[in-house]
């Protein structure tokens, strides 16, 4: 499989730059059909020496697997990739059909553009092995994952079913245990990803905030932001090692006077200590343990009829989506590593709770986090 970028393509087929062209669109004449937008890509699918009533859909098919693949690798904010409906079918380098929609026919789920272009890159050489899809389980997961980036667009209760449905699908490839007891396997793991998600907002928001300071503070938090923040493949990355040994000197350019200031130094004070550390642990680990009870009730009371309000659904909906999305990383991991999906919720759950030990007894900040390695 090969990605294009579409107006590059386009303009190579206008100019007859064939070294630059697809075998089979050599002496294409229909380019003038190509969509108008400057950001578009065509996905080349080589589906080999097979018989299929349907060579499009089922081209369709493996193109939206890797998409799919490939949004557990993207973040950030840009445009969206949407299917158009439309494909070029080729036999032997002869066209032998083709289909244009002026506007999206089925949508794709919305990823980000550049962020998926990396997500590609990193899982093509991983998904390549199981395509044309024949893995039922890897099938099964990516449809769940298709289902639940749809599933954000949803009212709060549809959304929420959703969500432990995909849940409940993980879960059943690990038989005789219920959702709720497969998901307390990952609370450790929820703990410390939750810690280092609020440390790496924070220097986000100081980052966006520092304007507010004067020219000297500026340089200095910029000075500080570039130290934590690594760039890899177009895309960038939070040290959190380093930013929780800058993170004293980053509060320093903040005052406590105000907004901003306040909540730089209270995450400062919260990661300043093994103790600080340990007590947020243990308020996380309350919060961990009433969001998934309340979400097993709400569950239950939306399948059986039950009332629920407008805010009990708003409170437990960004956890079970946080909570589906996460166990979908994992098993889709496994897959691509040739690895059992049990095997690799155990060593999760297996990795939390040896963190969880070691950061009982860390003698410091960075020991809590990171361990004694």
């Amino acid at each position: 499989m090969e990605f294009y970028d579409g107006p590059t393509l386009r303009r190579n087929i206008e100019q007859r730059d064939e070294a630059n062209i697809p075998a089979e669109l050599k002496g294409y004449r229909n380019e003038k059909y190509f969509p108008k937008s400057a950001d578009y890509v065509l996905a080349r699918v080589d589906l080999g020496n097979i018989s299929t009533s349907d060579a499009p859909e089922l081209a369709r098919k493996q193109a939206l697997a890797v998409l799919l693949a490939a949004s557990l690798h993207s973040g950030g904010k840009g445009k969206a990739w949407r299917d158009t409906g439309s494909h070029i079918h080729a036999m032997n380098e002869s066209i032998v059909s083709e289909t244009f929609s002026r506007r999206p026919d089925t949508p794709m789920p919305t990823f980000d553009l550049d962020p998926l272009a990396f997500g590609i890159d990193e899982v093509l050489p991983k998904i390549s092995s199981h395509l044309p899809l024949v893995d039922q389980s890897l099938d099964e997961l990516l449809q769940a994952l298709d289902i639940w980036d749809r599933a954000k667009r949803l009212d709060g209760a549809s959304a929420v079913l959703l969500n432990v449905r995909i849940i409940e699908l993980v879960c059943s490839y690990d038989s005789g245990i219920d959702w709720v007891t497969f998901c307390r396997r990952f609370r450790p793991a929820w703990i410390l990803n939750e810690m280092l998600w609020s440390l790496r907002k924070g220097f986000d928001e100081a980052d966006a905030l520092s304007a507010l300071l004067s020219n000297g503070s500026q340089d200095r938090v910029q000075q500080i932001i570039n130290s934590v923040s690594k760039s890899e493949k177009g895309m960038v990355y939070c040290d959190t090692e380093v930013g929780l040994a800058l993170l004293d000197q980053l509060a320093a350019e903040f005052t406590s006077g105000d907004i901003t200031g306040y909540r730089v130094n209270a995450l400062a004070r919260q990661f300043s200590t093994h103790y600080q550390l340990g007590e947020y642990r243990r308020v996380l680990n309350g919060r961990w343990c009433r969001a998934l009870n309340r979400l097993e009730r709400v569950r239950n009371a939306i399948t059986h009829g039950g009332p629920v309000t407008e805010q009990v659904l708003a409170s437990v909906s960004p956890f079970s989506r946080k909570l589906a999305g996460r166990v979908l990383g994992y098993s889709l991991g496994a897959i691509f590593e040739g690895r059992d999906i049990p095997q690799a919720m155990n060593e999760v759950h297996t990795r939390g709770i040896a963190w969880e030990k070691e950061a009982l007894t860390a003698s410091s900040a960075s020991e809590f986090l990171f361990g004694r390695g």
